[in-house]
């Protein structure tokens, strides 16, 4: 009985022990991310002029949008961009990308924000779909560890008018999807921009 008591208590501390190990591990990855993601955001400040811009066109006639284009600041079609692209990198590292798609409507706005580390890979990815159908806001955030690996995945709701923290809601509105890739290469071929 005794020998059966210190094997039990053994492998209790052991699983103690390696439960401790991975919440450490988890959220060392999470500050390390917000690291990236607090550079990103400084580099964003200090270089917005910097900045490469794309935009696609809604074509009315058509009733389509265009390809990614780079962004004229002397166009006429001013007010026919419906998805708006700012990468943000220096030399061959980029640091972000922000993209920002409505509808010619205005029914819905999604603004994603992706935050790479130097090695091009994905490391976190925050999302807001701000939708009058169903009115609400929808806050996604992504952490991925430098192989890509998921490690946290969030998402909150909240009310557009009134901007209370909604439970149960996931059936009640039309969700866009997050575009997830491994890197900077695979999210421009998800986006068809080359």
């Amino acid at each position: 009985m005794n020998f059966t008591k210190k094997m039990m208590r053994n492998i209790f501390v052991l699983l103690l022990f390696l439960f401790s190990f991975s919440a450490y591990s988890e959220s060392s990855e999470i500050l390390r991310i917000r690291e990236v993601y607090k550079s990103a955001q400084e580099f964003q400040k200090t270089n917005s002029n910097n900045s490469i811009e794309y935009v696609k066109y809604w074509d009315e006639d058509k009733k389509s949008l265009s390809n990614w284009e780079r962004l004229d600041k002397n166009s006429k079609k001013d007010n026919d961009v419906l998805s708006f692209l700012r990468l943000f990198k220096e030399q061959d590292k980029i640091s972000s990308i922000l993209i920002e798609e409505t509808t010619p409507s205005g029914d819905w706005v999604h603004t994603t924000e992706y935050y790479f580390y130097e090695n091009h890979k994905m490391a976190f990815i925050f999302s807001i779909l701000s939708t009058f159908y169903g009115n609400v806001r929808v806050e996604k955030r992504l952490y991925f560890d430098n192989s890509f690996r998921k490690i946290r995945e969030l998402k909150s709701v909240y009310d557009l008018q009134t901007n209370k923290e909604l439970k149960d809601r996931d059936g009640d509105f039309m969700d866009r999807k997050v575009l997830i890739a491994k890197d900077s290469v695979s999210l421009f071929k998800l986006l068809n921009l080359h």
